[in-house]
């Protein structure tokens, strides 16, 4: 987890409390700490940490019921963030990094995908460390499957994360998605677009003796497109095992590359 240690945010956002309870007590009033979490600060943290966490599938539009009934995977995905939380920190005089540079984080999860039927199936897709973890889920719906041509699906995830090391309180996302792939033997190359729309609470900690303990709280949402293509490949049938590749645009700066292996059953 020390790889989230470049979210100087954690000093960011506690530093304009303290410094100025130092000086007026006042600030203890709700309003006042409120005022202390900008909302663009608030809603770009929140942006970044839901995209970051977000729930990504790494599937075509087919279901894979055709080729076996459950998949279980590993994925490795290196997300760009983007300068946008930034961005809001200098505009409200919490930060004088002007860098133009941004870092790209890895993630890893564990990924399930369960085969309802024919034209459905169902996703997951989970992380845990120390009280901190990501959660998401996604069922797919196949629209048009036909014997020579392209396959289309929609698809709906869901994702819920929680890091309190990061003042996360809580973020979800809602992302729906539309998907269209070809399978040849035993690859399946697709492509595809969608949204997320992102809500979430940051919760900073403060301590001010001798008033005590206490957090401020501020809530955010945030909205994104994106376009994605991969290929995933079974290798040595239903059974055996599984590899994919994927890539992302989104059009607020937070794109990413990833892969997935593991074995179907």
């Amino acid at each position: 987890m020390k790889i989230f240690k470049f979210w100087i945010i954690s000093f960011l956002l506690i530093a304009p409390v303290t410094s100025q309870a130092a000086f007026d007590l006042s600030i203890l009033n709700a309003s006042n700490l409120n005022n202390v979490l900008p909302d663009d600060v608030a809603s770009a943290a929140i942006k970044t940490f839901g995209i970051y966490f977000t729930h990504r599938p790494y599937q075509g539009a087919t279901s894979i019921y055709g080729r076996g009934s459950l998949e279980m995977n590993f994925e490795v995905t290196m997300v760009k963030i983007s300068n946008e939380l930034n961005d809001a920190l200098i505009a409200n005089g919490l930060s004088s990094n002007t860098s133009s540079e941004t870092a790209a984080l890895p993630i890893l999860k564990l990924n399930f995908r369960k085969a309802l039927s024919p034209g459905a199936d169902l996703g997951f897709s989970g992380i845990y460390y120390q009280g901190q973890y990501a959660i998401g889920t996604d069922i797919k719906f196949v629209l048009s499957n036909p014997e020579e041509g392209i396959t289309t699906a929609l698809r709906l995830g869901y994702s819920y994360a929680t890091a309190s090391i990061l003042y996360l309180k809580s973020v979800t996302v809602l992302s729906p998605e539309f998907v269209m792939s070809r399978r040849i033997e035993s690859a399946e190359p697709y492509l595809g677009f969608g949204g997320r729309y992102i809500t979430g609470t940051i919760s900073v900690p403060f301590e001010l003796p001798p008033a005590g303990a206490g957090t401020v709280e501020k809530g955010g949402t945030g909205f994104t497109a994106y376009a994605f293509t991969g290929v995933n490949f079974q290798i040595l049938g239903p059974k055996g095992f599984r590899f994919g590749m994927e890539g992302t645009y989104d059009i607020s700066g937070f794109s990413s590359i990833g892969t997935t292996f593991g074995i179907g059953f």
